[in-house]
């Protein structure tokens, strides 16, 4: 990551799927520091919180895959519905890897993954 971005909680709670109350209690808590939020404007609820992307990243992990990503990740295996927890994987390799060779019931085959597919799986998780 070049440079760490300023995100509003709304964005955080949209993204990383986690709740607003959880992200507010870390910073009461100073498990987000100082350094890592900053609190803009003073309307009728008091302001509205920025925390630093890499704050986040350090607390919890990596972004969810959107809905838009996962049908990506099915488009590109041209499967849909294997019930797989696509935000299991670190990476597009390590998806790959679990997937390939892999017998799932609703198939004949063992699903087998390209070396194309699985540079595209790698540039879905790297955008992360």
């Amino acid at each position: 990551m070049s440079e760490d971005k300023w995100l509003f909680l709304p964005e955080i709670v949209q993204r990383w799927g986690i709740a607003d109350s959880t992200i507010r209690r870390a910073i009461m808590e100073d498990r987000i520091r100082e350094d890592e939020r900053k609190k803009t404007g003073y309307g009728p609820y008091g302001g509205v919180w920025l925390v630093k992307e890499s704050a986040i990243r350090r607390l919890y992990g990596r972004p969810k895959l959107t809905s838009k990503q996962v049908s990506q990740i099915e488009a590109i295996l041209g499967v849909k519905n294997l019930g797989v927890d696509y935000d299991s994987f670190e990476n597009g390799d390590e998806l790959a890897d679990y997937l390939d060779g892999r017998q799932f019931p609703e198939f004949d085959e063992p699903m087998s993954v390209s070396e194309q597919q699985k540079e595209w799986l790698r540039e879905i998780y790297e955008r992360l």
